[in-house]
């Protein structure tokens, strides 16, 4: 008999065929049972295997590839992107190019052979060029001047056979506005002319020696500058004392410019060409024409402000000075360098007597390079001014006597400018002696650039020798005076005074006070004169108006204290002293005027450090006197 449980044993197991006929399905239910895969299930499974890691080798592949593309397609988008704004840059400069383009000038042969070349030639024309560009002080645009060799890009744009420069120039001439010039030089019977061409105009011929081919150059660039840029060398002609030059090319396009614009220019032009040979009252007048055209051209009101200003007409030049610093930053015919404020801040406030502020925008005109040119020694003698009306007067003398800003081709105005500022420095030091040693030379000099009759300097020269005792000769300079001039009647109510015409003085200053509401000065020599003649109490509703006017002005708070002093008032001297102090810390006289109302009030110690910072400072020789004197009584 069979044992059942042997016959179990000895019988193999069969396999449970897959479920599905998928490779993965197949796989998956492989991994679950635990069982591994054989026979042709297996290699199934392995040659599936390796069609899924070539096709994911064939997919990342092809991902890369689309990755490449894309990027290519950026970069290709980027550089058609960069081409389209080099070319839109190009356009933009070929439509705004306005220059003026030499060729190289024909040359004989023999010039040629002795290495004179027609760049050569033509670098010279373009060397004076710049010159003249560079010291023309105009504002708004100036064209550019350059030559017709070597400046284009010869860079090939590909498939096109054409170089950028090639593309360059095409855009210029299709689109620009430049003027192209060519030239020759030939022999003559006395030696060599120069010849250049401008388009549509007349040719412009220069002779000279054939040993001085430079110095024609430089006399047919001249000319080459006045056809192309009429105003801006009208300009130059101006600054480099040639008023009459400028005249003659300003005048018709002041009358049939081509649009109010130039016609302003020109006007601006005129203004400065009669303020330069000393007619202000010419200057005013082709001023307000000017404003007539174009009322907010920025360059006529500062013309206007200079010249109301020469002509002593303070009120007007104070209005102008004030419309000029409104209108000027709107001024979009100018760069924004030139719309700048300081120098027409710098003097409405020396107008209204705020030399503290005048000084401080003069230092910071200093760093705008156009302020720089078109000032130029002003930039010195105009601070120097503030520092004298501030009783500085070692300053002001340093400044005079050591300029930083005076332009070399401008020699005979810088003489003229800084010998009027030290007539100027030696008044307000009362240094009469030092004022009479200047006027010849002042006189000879200023004739050719000043109206006498306006000048304030010529009228010091009169207060001078008032105080020195010359009646006649301080009389022959006030018949002249213009009385419509507050600086004149001013200095001339002064010399009234030293001559013993005290009710003579007081009429003018009243004069030069209702004239000009905004100017201190009227009602400060009012109250001035009264406190050196003994009247304190009467001075002093005079000087109280002179500070509501100038709140920042020295003066009328020093001669208050005085004033008071001469009340008894210590206290209150003192404080006045205290008060004008700030804005004239140098003032010697003030340090000792300050010190005698500290003695009076007892306070010796500190009376003793205002005497020795006032025997430190710049003094009167009255006033070293008086310090002597009153050092002297304190001395044990």
């Amino acid at each position: 008999m069979t044992d059942a449980s042997s016959t179990n044993r000895a019988r193999p197991r069969l396999k449970r065929a897959p479920a599905s006929a998928n490779p993965i399905d197949i796989a998956m239910e492989a991994e679950a049972s635990g069982e591994p895969l054989e026979g042709e299930a297996a290699l199934l499974l392995r040659d599936q295997r390796r069609l899924i890691n070539a096709d994911l080798r064939h997919r990342g592949w092809q991902i890369a590839s689309e990755r490449v593309g894309f990027a290519l397609k950026i970069l290709t988008g980027l550089a058609g992107v960069a081409v389209a704004t080099a070319l839109g840059v190009m356009i933009w400069n070929a439509a705004h190019a306005d220059g003026v383009i030499l060729q190289p000038f024909k040359v004989p042969p023999a010039l040629a052979a002795d290495g004179v070349s027609g760049e050569v030639v033509a670098g010279q024309v373009l060397d004076e060029l710049a010159r003249l560009r560079a010291e023309t002080l105009a504002p708004g645009e100036a064209r550019d001047y350059g030559d017709d060799w070597g400046r284009s890009i010869k860079l090939s744009i590909p498939t096109t056979g054409v170089s950028l420069g090639d593309l360059q120039e095409a855009l210029r001439q299709w689109l620009g506005h430049e003027t192209e010039i060519s030239g020759e030089v030939y022999r003559t019977p006395t030696g060599l002319a120069l010849r250049a061409r401008v388009p549509g105009r007349p040719g412009l011929k220069v002779d000279g020696p054939a040993d001085a081919l430079e110095a024609s150059a430089q006399a047919l660039a001249r000319q080459i500058y006045r056809d192309t840029q009429p105003l801006r060398y009208a300009f130059w002609l101006g600054s480099h004392d040639d008023p009459a030059g400028a005249t003659q090319i300003a005048q018709p396009i002041a009358i049939a410019g081509r649009t109010p614009a130039e016609r302003a220019t020109a006007y601006e032009v005129l203004s400065d060409a009669r303020n330069n040979v000393g007619d202000a009252a010419g200057g005013i007048t082709m001023a307000q024409e000017g404003l007539g055209i174009t009322p907010d051209w920025s360059g006529l009101w500062s013309r206007l402000a200079i010249n109301e200003s020469n002509q002593g007409h303070w009120e007007n030049a104070i209005r102008a000075y004030r419309k000029l610093i409104e209108v000027l930053p709107k001024d979009r015919t100018l760069a924004l360098e030139w719309r700048d404020v300081t120098i027409p801040r710098a003097k409405l406030a020396d107008l209204l007597a705020d030399y503290p502020e005048s000084r401080r925008q003069y230092r910071a005109a200093e760093g705008v390079p156009h302020a720089v040119l078109d000032e130029a020694v002003q930039l010195d003698t105009f601070p120097a001014r503030a520092m004298a009306r501030m009783h500085d007067i070692s300053a002001a003398a340093a400044r005079l006597d050591h300029p930083r800003f005076a332009l070399p081709w401008k020699a005979a105005d810088n003489e003229h400018q800084l010998l009027m500022h030290r007539v100027t420095k030696a008044y307000y030091a009362e240094d009469w002696p030092a004022v009479l040693a200047l006027s010849p030379s002042y006189l000879a000099l200023s004739a050719r650039y000043v109206d006498h009759a306006h000048s304030p300097e010529f009228a010091m020269i009169g207060v001078a020798r008032a105080a020195t005792g010359d009646a006649r000769g301080a009389g022959e300079i006030l018949d002249v005076l213009a009385p419509d001039s507050d600086n004149a009647m001013l200095f001339k109510g002064r010399a009234l005074l030293a001559m013993g015409d005290a009710a003579g003085a007081d009429r003018l200053f009243a004069l030069v006070a209702a004239r000009a509401p905004s100017v201190a000065h009227g009602p400060l020599y009012r109250g001035r004169w009264r406190v050196e003649h003994g009247q304190p109490a009467a001075a002093l509703p005079f000087l109280a108006e002179a500070q509501r006017r100038a709140p920042h002005f020295a003066d009328p708070l020093k001669y208050e204290g005085d004033a008071l002093a001469g009340l008894g008032r210590w206290s209150e001297a003192q404080a006045a002293y205290a008060k004008a102090e700030p804005f004239a810390p140098r003032w010697g006289g003030l340090h000792l005027k300050w010190g005698e109302a500290l003695a009076k009030a007892g306070k010796n110690l500190d009376a003793q450090a205002q005497w020795k910072l006032a025997a430190a400072l710049d003094l009167t020789p009255a006033e070293r006197a008086e310090l002597q004197a009153v050092t002297q009584k304190q001395t044990p």
